[in-house]
């Protein structure tokens, strides 16, 4: 239970260390060689019972495992190779000397935990080796090993480069790498200036980037999840695209362009207020879009095989092209005006907005049912055509211009109204339902339905025309000067 110094003229060329075999008071004191010396701090890769599993921490010259002080050294060991236990262990280089070279962290068959830097630091000042992970593996494969890398405190610009095998840019030399082998998990904590470029990841692979700061990330053919925090501060440009696994977004209060395509996964975005751009095409999973949204914001979503399922919390104006969904379409929107255009989609398509003067909601080749509920009193165009489901419309006070054409389902429609309210209802395959609540003047044309035709109107001046129904007609009206109806089957 003593110190153990080991002198030598120019340093010591090789110490192994016994990490286990040390007690509380016994530790080791040691410069590296002149040559290319090597510090191994060794774990019994026998052991049977691990209890918690091991702790190690390498800050610049001292070594410590759970707690205890094992080894100091004044001077640098050009290499120093960490062989872990087969327990569930966590390593934690927090700074090296600046001469240092190498560390190799050797992994055994446990979860173990990896940790490159200190979050309150800046990782190319405390961090100068190469370091090579190689994660290991136990025989089932069931092991779950996860590499944090830190350097959030990072202010200055830099550009990370990662690949399914190294990560470089994080080191004041560009010669320097983070190399890694078997992982499961990459947490990399960047800072406010930093580019990501990201062009392919080891299998399986877990990867989170959390970018503080204005930034271009560039993430392709990943082969595993990706979960991407782009912080709130400036605005970001994000390209994800050849994701084999679910993908994460949170964007902030910032402007936003946010490109997305040929996933193999869910997408699930969250954006802050400001003026976002989402383009999403190609993907085989579900797309979630929560976005505080901002005046003229961009909503593109084509050729996805799932569902869609858009809610924006801010009165603003947005657009959103939906085209090519296997799935379900929901949208949900705040206050604002709104241009909706829904197209070629196989499931149901559901838009609840409050409206705003001037929306316009356009849908048309839908394979299921559509249902549009609008809150808002304000002028709105519906244009609804070739559906293969019923198609229902619940509209507030305003002008409204509804044009529903080809359906094969049932038609229903029930509007506050507006003055110069107009209804064209062409070719359904099923009944026709339509009652307006407000006085003003309205303009009904329906005409070559495949059911019966209901129609129940307030006070005002209103033109019924019917024509070509296979079903009944009934028009109840409370009526208004100069009202006209013609009716033919």
């Amino acid at each position: 239970s003593h110190p153990v110094t080991l002198y030598g003229r120019y340093g010591v060329d090789l110490v192994t260390v016994k990490a286990r075999q040390i007690n509380n008071g016994c530790e080791i004191v040691a410069d590296g060689g002149m040559g290319d010396s090597v510090l191994t701090v060794d774990f019994d890769l026998g052991i049977s019972d691990c209890g918690d599993g091991y702790s190690l921490v390498l800050d610049k010259g001292d070594v410590y495992v759970n707690d205890t002080h094992v080894v100091e050294f004044g001077s640098a060991f050009k290499d120093i190779a960490i062989n872990k236990s087969p327990c569930n262990d966590t390593v934690h280089i927090n700074s090296t000397y600046e001469d240092a070279s190498l560390i190799h962290i050797q992994g055994g068959s446990g979860n173990d935990l990896i940790v490159l830097g200190d979050e309150n630091s800046v990782f190319d000042t405390q961090i100068y080796a190469t370091v090579v992970i190689d994660a290991g593996e136990d025989q089932n494969g069931e092991d779950y090993d996860h590499l944090i890398i830190h350097d959030s405190s990072n202010t200055v610009n830099q550009t990370i480069q990662m690949t399914s095998i190294t990560v470089k840019g994080l080191h004041a030399s560009e010669n320097n790498t983070v190399d890694y082998k078997s992982l499961e998990e990459m947490t990399m904590n960047l800072g406010q200036a930093a580019d990501v470029n990201v062009f392919q990841t080891a299998d399986d692979l877990l990867l989170t980037v959390n970018a503080e700061g204005q930034a271009i990330i560039n993430i392709s053919s990943t082969q595993g999840p990706i979960i991407l925090d782009a912080g709130t501060i400036d605005a970001d440009i994000i390209y994800i695209t050849n994701s084999d696994g679910f993908v994460n977004v949170t964007a902030g209060d910032t402007d936003n362009v946010i490109v997305i395509s040929h996933t193999n996964g869910d997408i699930t975005i969250q954006a802050g207020s400001g003026q976002h751009t989402f383009l999403i095409s190609d993907t085989s999973g579900k797309v979630v879009i929560e976005t505080a949204g901002g005046p003229n914001e961009s909503l593109n979503i084509t050729n996805t095989t799932d569902s869609v399922s858009i809610t924006s919390t801010a009165d603003a104006d947005q657009d959103f092209v939906i085209t090519n969904v296997g799935g379900d379409v929901t949208i949900v929107s705040a206050e604002g005006r709104h241009d909706f255009i829904v197209q070629d989609t196989t499931g149901q398509v559901n838009v609840t907005t409050a409206g705003g003067q001037n929306e316009t909601v356009n849908i048309a080749n839908a394979g299921s049912d559509v249902s549009i509920t609008s809150t808002g009193d304000s002028t709105q165009d519906f244009d609804i055509s070739s559906t293969g489901g019923n198609v229902a419309i619940v509209s507030a006070a305003g002008i409204h211009d509804f044009i529903i054409q080809d359906t094969t389902g049932k038609v229903s429609i029930a509007t506050d109204g507006g003055l110069t309210e107009s209804i064209s209802i062409t070719d359904t395959g099923n009944d026709v339902s339509i009652t307006s609540t407000e006085d003003g003047d309205q303009d009904f044309d329906i005409t070559s339905t495949g059911g019966s035709v209901t129609i129940d109107s307030a006070t005002g001046l209103h033109d019924f025309l019917v024509q070509a129904t296979s079903g009944a007609v009934t028009i109840t009206t409370a009526g208004g000067q100069n009202e006209t109806m013609g009716i033919s089957t």
